[in-house]
């Protein structure tokens, strides 16, 4: 299965959260995360990585370059090592929601799809709904 495509066809809005996308095209797809983790071989500990978004973008017959923008690549630079997302680096690990994810349920229930600000955790209300 992993050398073919999805068969439902989920679209990747312009600012879907990389992780989200992802949850939400598997389930449309019947299946669950567990399941995409091991099509990926990895561990139930490991997130995903912008080094898994060729595979990801094959299956769900995405633009691979638009989903690895999306998803976190951990980077070893000059002076230490950073994680890049959503085209910016960021110096401190905590500064993307990997393990504990925020939404708000309003958006969600609006848009039908998890937006990329909450990937970051500056954001903590949505100033749209006034929901913390």
């Amino acid at each position: 299965m992993s050398e073919n495509n999805f068969p439902v066809k989920s679209f990747l809005h312009d600012d879907e959260s990389g992780l989200g996308f992802c949850l939400r095209a598997v389930a449309a797809n019947g299946g669950q995360f567990s399941s995409l983790r091991r099509l990926l071989s990895i561990g139930s500990s490991e997130r995903l990585k912008a080094e898994h978004a060729a595979r990801l973008a094959q299956w769900f017959d995405v633009d691979r370059a638009k989903l690895e923008l999306r998803l976190p690549a951990h980077l070893h630079i000059k002076g230490g090592s950073r994680r890049f997302c959503y085209g910016h680096y960021f110096r401190q690990p905590g500064a993307l929601r990997s393990n504990k994810p925020q939404l708000c349920t309003e958006c969600v229930f609006e848009k039908g799809y998890l937006q990329d600000v909450w990937d970051i955790t500056l954001s903590t209300c949505c100033l749209e709904h006034r929901l913390l």
